[in-house]
């Protein structure tokens, strides 16, 4: 079954709302973005996106603790390290796997860096 927010293909313009999957495997949350990242550095986005995964997340009774694996979509490696201090933040006591998409560009212009959270469900 899936529960999603808003359906688009990745990288449209209107893909800024989260899409988020319920499945018997668990949930994954895409496109979690900053709303307003015009202004933002990637660092500022990437805290934005968290606590919009945050906020869903919470929906379900679950908390980043919970998240098994993120997937970061970022548009360029070089500032990517000023989000390490909010990274090990956030993901000091538990270690979700990771996994790294450099795409070329994102859209719309201005959005650095988009975040997927999956939560694996428990075994029954």
């Amino acid at each position: 079954m899936t529960d999603a927010l808003h359906h688009t293909p990745f990288g449209s313009p209107s893909a800024a709302m989260p899409r988020v999957e319920h499945t018997p495997a668990g949930i994954r949350i895409r496109g979690l973005r900053s709303p307003s990242p015009q202004t933002q550095t990637i660092a500022e986005q990437c805290a934005a996106a968290l606590e919009t995964g945050t906020a869903i997340l919470a929906r379900d009774d679950l908390s980043l603790k919970d998240v098994t694996r993120v997937v970061y979509i970022i548009e360029g490696a070089a500032d990517f390290p000023s989000c390490f201090p909010l990274l090990r933040q956030v993901f000091s006591n538990f270690s979700p796997s990771l996994t790294f998409m450099w795409v070329k560009s994102m859209t719309p212009a201005g959005v650095k860096i988009e975040l997927e959270l999956c939560v694996e469900a428990e075994p029954v």
